[in-house]
């Protein structure tokens, strides 16, 4: 709805006196006939007199100056008359037509500043300062008594005659007077175009702050009143419609900018000789009416039937989720030339018009069959490339889990238990740990080209389109530097850790150690002592009949008495530093045999030793006259 008090610049509610003087005031900035009829003003000068007449419930009266014998006025002068004409139309005209223009002149002068120029220099011209003073000069100029004839006489005639025969003097030149009227001329042209200047300035001045603002303003209304027009024409004929009509801001997405309904307009001032150029606001005409057909097109664009069925259609032939589907729509518009795929764009009146006005306009649309006929052999090679990239992505899942099979048998609980956490800390699985062990889905750029490189119907088909799609490739390397990764870790944690002398840290699968003790007494045992080195740890395993039968943790520097029963025992001695209660060890009937030193590892045994109520002494470090030399083993035999 139009709010006609911001048209008279005036607050809803304004009383009518301030409607009155508001008019009074704005009808005369904005006369069509002082601003050289210019289209802009008579549009507004029309807007104004609809806000006065809606406001008011009466006909805008004719302005006071008009009152008198307005029919007078236009006999000789129109609204387009200008100083120059007016001052044109006076030379040209005979003395009683003169009269009948500055009379004319005279009556109206009041308000027309044009009209009162006209005057002073028509009254300079004739040399009379109003219009009694004209008229008395042209009543004696048409009087023949009131000039100083001459009657012939008989005294002039004999002069005549005697000057026939005398001879002839030239009259001397007045200089002074010519010249003196090329002055009086140059100071009148001064004058008249200061004069002019000035005026011209007033116009310029009034313009920029009175009539300017009150466009622009206007502008603004019309503006909203334009869309909510056809905004209302829009919701009425298609009511199925919810969220489109609306002002985005911006034009992404093909969504209107009300903002570019108002327009840079350019217009003149101009005065005699003197001019000066403008640019305001002004409302494009066909902006909200394009932008109506705009959103026409574009809800036909999603609602077609035709487009529908094509989009059902092509979902069920190659089994597509409808984001699949849109995903290589998406993929083929990507190409400039395809933007407007799978539609054609029908060229009418409407449309070449509001291409101008609208920069992202949607034009009237058909499906193109040619397009669509395309678009089917691309989906159909995106489906096989598509059907490949799985088949290698499961392929390196499998062998991904093969490998990492493979490192868990001999992978500590630790380890474990920091890969799976590394691989989510919610959901510990390999499928997320292949993902994030750098070995995410890849995209990997494919090319399709169209089969038909010709043109059908003078319709480009598809042509190029680049697309992707994600690969899962697999590297056993990187599987293994991050398992290696993680036992660094674990074991730069651990370098400092150690256990207490005597104890059993695989008690869990062995059992307690044997011990020899009354009853029986020590009479009946055997007795195995070591003393370890000061540089490392070592955990000392017995065994018997080639099981261990017993094994304890000493402390570098350490003793440890193994108190035995009698038969053939084995020793062995395994060395290093930094205990990690998870290191994996080796499998046995029990189980994972896990706990191990993580630097420093080495594995020795003694010969087999029968022993009966006997014992026998290990010194773990370099003796003078020594005779325990000690072989390697591994943790297989020892374990």
């Amino acid at each position: 709805m139009i709010n006609y008090y911001k048209i008279l610049g005036l607050e809803n509610g304004a009383s009518l006196s301030d409607i009155e003087a508001s008019y009074n005031k704005l009808s005369k900035e904005l006369d069509p006939a002082n601003n050289d009829n210019l289209e802009f003003f008579v549009e507004e000068f029309a807007l104004l007199q609809e806000a006065y007449k809606a406001l008011t419930g009466k006909e805008p009266e004719e302005q006071k100056e008009a009152d008198i014998n307005t029919s007078d006025i236009s006999d000789v002068f129109d609204d387009s008359d200008t100083l120059v004409s007016i001052l044109k139309i006076f030379k040209q005209s005979k003395d009683p037509k003169k009269a009948e223009i500055i009379e004319s002149l005279e009556a109206f002068k009041s308000g027309n500043l044009i009209y009162q120029q006209a005057l002073e220099l028509l009254y300079k011209k004739e040399g009379v300062s109003s219009i009694k003073s004209y008229m008395d000069k042209q009543s004696i100029s048409k009087d023949p008594s009131s000039q100083n004839a001459v009657e012939p006489s008989e005294t002039n005639i004999d002069n005549a005659s005697k000057n026939i025969n005398s001879p002839l003097k030239q009259p001397q030149k007045d200089h002074k007077k010519p010249r003196n009227k090329i002055y009086v001329f140059i100071l009148l042209l001064l004058v008249g175009l200061g004069t002019s200047y000035l005026f011209f300035l007033n116009k310029v001045a009034d313009f920029e702050s009175l009539i300017l603002p009150t466009i622009e303003r206007n502008i603004l209304v019309n503006k909203d009143a334009e869309k909510n027009k056809w905004e209302s024409k829009f919701r009425k004929d298609y009511p199925r419609l919810k969220s489109y009509y609306i002002d985005a801001k911006s034009n992404e997405d093909e969504k209107l900018n009300f903002d570019d309904a108002i327009v840079k307009t350019d217009t003149i001032i101009s005065f005699l000789f003197f001019s000066k150029k403008f640019s305001f606001k002004s409302l494009d005409s066909d902006y909200f009416e394009c932008a109506y057909y705009h959103e026409i097109n574009r809800y036909n664009k999603k609602y077609n039937k035709e487009f529908i069925s094509w989009f059902k259609k092509t979902r069920r032939k190659y089994k597509l989720k409808e984001s699949k589907l849109n995903e290589l729509i998406r993929f083929v518009k990507n190409n400039p030339l395809n933007a407007s795929f799978p539609f054609n764009n029908i060229e009418n009146d409407v449309d070449t018009n509001c291409v101008k006005c609208i920069s992202n306009y949607i034009s009237s649309i058909e499906l193109n069959q040619d397009a669509i006929t395309d678009f089917d052999n691309f989906v159909k090679s995106y489906l096989k490339e598509d059907q490949l990239a799985r088949t290698f992505s499961a392929q390196s899942f499998i062998n991904f889990m093969d490998d990492l099979e493979k490192l868990e048998d001999n992978m500590s609980k630790s380890t474990k238990k920091a890969l799976n956490k590394k691989a989510s800390k919610s959901k510990p699985n390999a499928i997320t740990l292949f993902e994030i062990d750098g070995n995410s889905p890849k995209k990997y750029p494919f090319l399709y080209k169209s089969k038909s490189q010709y043109k059908f119907n003078d319709l480009e088909v598809l042509g190029e389109i680049n697309y992707s799609i994600n690969k899962q490739h697999y590297k056993k390397s990187v599987l293994e530097k991050l398992v290696d990764d993680l036992k660094k870790q674990i074991d730069e944690s651990y370098k400092t850790n150690s256990l207490y002398t005597g104890a059993q840290p695989y008690s869990y699968c062995y059992g307690k150690n044997p011990y020899c003790s009354i009853p029986d007494g020590y009479a009946e045992c055997s007795f195995i002592d070591v003393q370890a080195s000061s540089n490392s740890d070592v955990i000392v395993i017995i065994k018997k009949n080639n099981k261990v039968y017993s094994h304890a943790y000493i402390k570098a520097g350490g003793y440890y008495k193994f108190k035995l029963g009698n038969g053939m025992f084995q020793t062995f001695f395994y060395y290093g530093k930094g205990w990690n209660p998870d290191k994996y060890m080796k499998k046995s009937i029990c189980g994972d045999i896990t706990g191990g030193f993580v630097s420093n590892e080495s594995l020795d045994k003694s010969d087999p030793n029968y022993l009966n109520h006997s014992s026998i002494s290990y010194t773990l470090y370099a003796v003078e006259n020594g005779n325990f030399n000690a072989k390697p083993s591994n943790k297989n035999e020892a374990f």
